[in-house]
């Protein structure tokens, strides 16, 4: 039996990941504020940071749910196995580790005159949005480990109607 602590002590740095991108957002979000010219580009960024925060927070807390629920789930099994969820706290670790840095950037940037800040924000805008396929990855990969445990829940739901099917036929 996989034991689901383990399993979901696996990916502790995402609930951290997810803190990280709000302390980013809020960042990148007083600096919004100030950049003059760059602000639409910082706020659509500032967006996608946000909501990368809330959808792995949201897809930790389920697959975490998944794994206390269903101890054992093939998929479970199979996580705990091949270290899946470390390999997630691998990735997390460094997309937070490149937040903070990022995030001291900006907030060196917000104590800047605006002209130099908008300035800041041209140059600095290629490093900063290369965080965006770093952020997918994790997103993308917590994203098929719930749709698999999802498609594994439904698969058990099937069989357990075919099963209860067959048995009433037998008994007609």
């Amino acid at each position: 039996m996989a034991d689901p602590l383990t399993v979901i002590g696996g990916i502790a740095a995402v609930v951290q990941l997810a803190q990280a991108g709000r302390d980013f957002f809020k960042v990148l979000r007083q600096f919004a504020r100030d950049a003059g010219g760059a602000a639409p580009a910082v706020k659509r960024f500032a967006g996608q940071v946000r909501a990368f925060s809330g959808a792995i927070e949201v897809a930790e807390r389920t697959l975490a749910c998944y794994c206390m629920e269903n101890p054992e789930s093939p998929l479970v099994a199979y996580i705990r196995r091949h270290k899946v969820l470390q390999d997630v706290d691998s990735e997390a670790k460094s997309v937070q580790a490149h937040l903070f840095i990022l995030r001291d950037k900006v907030s060196n940037m917000h104590t800047m005159p605006l002209i130099l800040a908008s300035i800041q924000w041209m140059f600095k805008k290629a490093e900063i949005l290369q965080l965006i396929p770093e952020m997918e990855t994790v997103k993308t990969t917590l994203d098929l480990l719930i749709t698999t445990s999802l498609l594994e829940s439904m698969n058990r739901k099937l069989d357990s109607a075919l099963d209860t099917n067959q048995e009433l036929r037998k008994q007609m």
